[in-house]
């Protein structure tokens, strides 16, 4: 509920509270609100799981494919992107069916030089994928 009032008036100050008390939770504590059916819920413990490196790779990467919130899939993009220890470990976010997620994914993937992971990102009709392969690009070409 604290996370259905914040756009009220007086409801930011409960939201707030509530997601400080989320940042301090262990995994286990947060393991029920990262099923919520309430979206909301499940953005603010993902957010909180994701700040605190509570997530292995697998886990983040499993939700930027498969929650049904776009948030929630960009912000684990993000926090696997962040967690990988090496590109391979991100090459099935490429095939995601969400451009955020897929352009997440993109410059770690292709910062390694891997230049077929670039070309085969080239059919993508996605703005912001595009931006993300041509900045790329413009990087390969300079070095």
């Amino acid at each position: 509920m604290a996370f259905a009032l914040r756009g009220r008036g007086q409801g930011a100050w409960l939201a707030e509270r509530v997601g400080g008390v989320l940042r301090d939770l262990p995994l286990d504590g947060l393991e029920p609100l990262l099923a919520a059916p309430d979206r909301r819920t499940r953005r603010e413990a993902y957010r909180a799981a994701t700040t605190g490196g509570l997530l292995s790779v697998s886990r983040l990467i499993t939700a930027a494919m498969k929650d049904d919130d776009l948030p929630i899939r960009a912000q684990c993009a993000r926090g696997a992107v962040q967690a990988a220890t090496g590109p391979a470990q991100l090459r099935g976010l490429l095939v995601s069916r969400t451009a955020l997620v897929r352009a997440e994914a993109l410059p770690a993937v292709t910062a390694v030089g891997d230049l077929g992971v670039a070309e085969a990102a080239l059919p993508d009709r996605h703005l912001r994928a595009r931006a993300r392969l041509e900045a790329v690009r413009a990087l390969v070409a300079s070095a």
